[in-house]
C-alpha cells in the first residue's frame, strides 16, 4: 500500500452493490484481543515503523507512520473523522452516516494553513459493506471506487477516473493480516493504506491502461496466524521476469 496491501489501499469488474454479500453473521466484528500497539515492516535494509493508540473505548484512535500521523475521532461509537497530518500538510475529514453506515464525506487539505484541496464523497452502502464510493473534485475530476466482498475481505476494486478504469483482484489466504488487530471497520478512500479486510493477501492482480501487474506473498506464520515474513514476487505479464523480496513483520501489543 504505500502499503497496500494497503496501499492500499486500489482496484476488477464493476459489480453491482445489489450482488454485495450480506451476512452479517459471517463478518468479524471489531472487539478484537489482543491491541496492536506497533508494527515493524523491514524490506532489507529499511524498516517502517507504524504505532498505533485506542481511546478508552479500545477504539483506533491514531495511526502513525514516520512523519505521517492519523488520528480518528468518533460519534456513538462511529468513525466520524480523521485527521491526516505529514509536516505542513493537514487533511481534515468529516463522515456523516445514514441508518449507521457511511453515507457522505467531506477532505480539506491545508498546506502551511491554506486551504489547497476539497473532496466529497458519497458512500454507497448498507449496514455491513460499501460497495460503491464517489470521489469529486470540484472543476477537476470525479473519480468512482467499485467494491466486491467476499464476507470480510475486499476481493475486487475497480477505480475510474477520465475513462480509465484500474482494476485491482485480490486473493486471500485464511489466516491473519498483518493490521489484523488494528483494523478498521469501512472503506473510506481516506485512509493511505488498505486495513478492512482481515484475512492476508495471497496475491494482488492490478491491470490499467493495459498494463498488467501481479504481485505474490508466500508467508510464514506465528503461533497466533500472524504473518511473521513474506517472500514478495512481482511479476509484469506478458513478461515471464520475476523480482523477488522479502519483507519481515515484527508486532507488539498492549
Amino acid at each position: 500500500m504505500n502499503r497496500n496491501a494497503c496501499t492500499f489501499i486500489l482496484l476488477s469488474l464493476i459489480v453491482l452493490f445489489s450482488c454485495t454479500k450480506e451476512n452479517k453473521d459471517k463478518l468479524v466484528i471489531d472487539n478484537r484481543e489482543p491491541y496492536l500497539s506497533k508494527i515493524i515492516e523491514t524490506k532489507g535494509l529499511i524498516s517502517t515503523i507504524t504505532e498505533f493508540t485506542y481511546d478508552e473505548k479500545k477504539r483506533l484512535s491514531t495511526a502513525k507512520t514516520g512523519n505521517e500521523l492519523i488520528t480518528y475521532a468518533y460519534t456513538e461509537d462511529k468513525l466520524t473523522a480523521v485527521e491526516i497530518k505529514n509536516g505542513n500538510i493537514s487533511t481534515q475529514v468529516e463522515i456523516t452516516y445514514k441508518d449507521n453506515y457511511p453515507s457522505k464525506g467531506i477532505s480539506r487539505t491545508y498546506t502551511d494553513g491554506v486551504l489547497t484541496k476539497t473532496l466529497n464523497y458519497d458512500y454507497f452502502s448498507n449496514l455491513y459493506q460499501t460497495g460503491q464510493i464517489n470521489i469529486f473534485e470540484p472543476n477537476i475530476l470525479t473519480r468512482r471506487l467499485y467494491y466486491e466482498y467476499d464476507n470480510a475481505n475486499i476481493i475486487s476494486i475497480v477505480g475510474i477516473a477520465n475513462r480509465v478504469f484500474t482494476n485491482y483482484d485480490f486473493e486471500y489466504g485464511e489466516r491473519k493480516n498483518a493490521f489484523f488487530h488494528a483494523s478498521i471497520r469501512w472503506p473510506l478512500a481516506i485512509d493511505n493504506f488498505d486495513r478492512v479486510s482481515t484475512n492476508e493477501i495471497l496475491v494482488i492482480k492490478t491491470e490499467s491502461n493495459g498494463k498488467i501487474h501481479n504481485k505474490s506473498f508466500n508467508y510464514l506464520y506465528d503461533s497466533d496466524g500472524m504473518p511473521v515474513s513474506a517472500i514478495v514476487t512481482d511479476t509484469d505479464p506478458p513478461s515471464k521476469l520475476e523480482v523477488k523480496s522479502t519483507i519481515t513483520y515484527t508486532y507488539e501489543y498492549l
